[in-house]
């Protein structure tokens, strides 16, 4: 679990803090004010032993070009010059993450060997009298320690893209000992049925089933099929595809799915009402309370909508209703967002009490 976050120079941020996360945490601002950049640092300091997971959210948010953008994409303002400073203090288990991302730089002249009549030579091309530097990659330092000490182990790994060919600098003997989940609108889809399976095998198939059936109630039984798509009975002759049934409950399956397999580790959601109805976002606020509490779980979640907001709100009342030793534990958190003149950025900050409060009286919390 993580409990506050520093971040420097990533993306469209500058410079920002944030403490004070809870179990299940709703993020909410305008376009751009850095919601989906707050959940990529978050999930690179979770596996920041891995120099591929900032490929894969440039890959998400549909980059795919390798190109000086590419990776100058990562940075501030695209200012290479100032690297990304990331900063996490977890909980569970106690650590303190430092993760520092500078360019790689290679030559812009290309160099071939020639072989003649067995001779080899040197030859180089586009040459010039200044060798400019290119970004070919990035390259990661990483230092993690526990909590109040001085110093910590430093690691160092990157990655570079040549190509087709993708050249990685991995850490020796690293075991990472935390677990992210990454959930998007471009790749809810991916490891569902690997998911599901995982599911089907411990036998809580009919712990989902009464999560959805509560949005498609003529749902009876799912089951796995061939190619990992997973099949529902809703009373006619034969199993469907689930997908059949609408992006929103697939959705819905998708986010249910990735919190049980996001056990004792952090789960991250962006946007998470689309393709949902205002009707079904209690219903899954409801499972994300439930889920996270069984397996101690942290969400991290963001929004554009208010339903989405008061859905959160009263499930969360719901919640506690029936859950008396959550009552007096404050395990949810509202944070809006906003962006100030010269880059600078606010964070609004509200309990469960104080929230609820003011969707009551109609303010604007967004």
């Amino acid at each position: 679990m993580i409990e506050s976050i520093k971040i420097e120079n990533f993306r469209g941020i500058k410079n920002m803090e944030m403490d004070d996360f809870k179990r299940v945490n709703l993020l909410v601002g305008k376009n751009n004010c850095g919601k989906t950049t707050l959940l990529e640092a978050i999930f690179l300091l979770l596996g920041a032993g891995n120099p591929k997971l900032p490929i894969s959210t440039n890959s998400a948010r549909g980059l795919h070009k390798v190109d000086e953008t590419y990776w100058r994409i990562l940075f501030n303002k695209m200012d290479t010059d100032v690297g990304i400073r990331l900063e996490g203090n977890f909980k569970y288990p106690q650590q303190y993450r430092i993760l520092n991302i500078r360019p790689d730089y290679s030559s812009s002249s290309t160099a071939l060997i020639e072989e003649k009549n067995g001779d080899k030579s040197l030859k180089i091309e586009d040459i010039s009298s200044i060798s400019v530097p290119v970004i070919s990659g990035i390259l990661l330092w990483y230092n993690r320690k526990k909590e109040n000490k001085e110093t910590g182990i430093d690691y160092l790994s990157g990655i570079s893209i040549d190509g087709s060919n993708i050249k990685e600098r991995n850490l020796q003997n690293y075991v990472e000992d935390l677990r992210g989940i990454f959930i998007r609108s471009s790749n809810f889809l991916s490891d569902i049925g690997k998911r599901f399976n995982k599911i089907q095998l411990s036998k809580k198939t009919k712990d989902i089933l009464i999560i959805l059936k509560q949005i498609e109630p003529s749902l009876t039984n799912l089951l796995l099929g061939s190619d990992d798509i997973i099949l529902c009975d809703v009373g006619l002759d034969k199993l469907i595809p689930i997908s059949s049934l609408g992006e929103g409950i697939c959705r819905l399956l998708a986010i249910i799915l990735a919190l049980y397999d996001g056990n004792k580790g952090i789960v991250l959601i962006d946007e998470i009402e689309n393709g949902l109805h205002p009707s079904s976002q209690e219903v899954l606020w409801k499972g994300i309370f439930e889920i996270a509490h069984q397996l101690d779980i942290q969400v991290f979640a963001t929004t554009h909508s208010i339903e989405c907001v008061h859905s959160f709100s009263l499930a969360y009342n719901k919640f506690i209703e029936e859950h008396e030793d959550e009552r007096d534990k404050d395990n949810l958190r509202l944070f809006r967002i906003e962006r100030k003149p010269e880059d600078k950025m606010r964070v609004v900050k509200y309990n469960n009490e104080v929230l609820f409060a003011s969707l009551e009286q109609g303010w604007e919390v967004r």
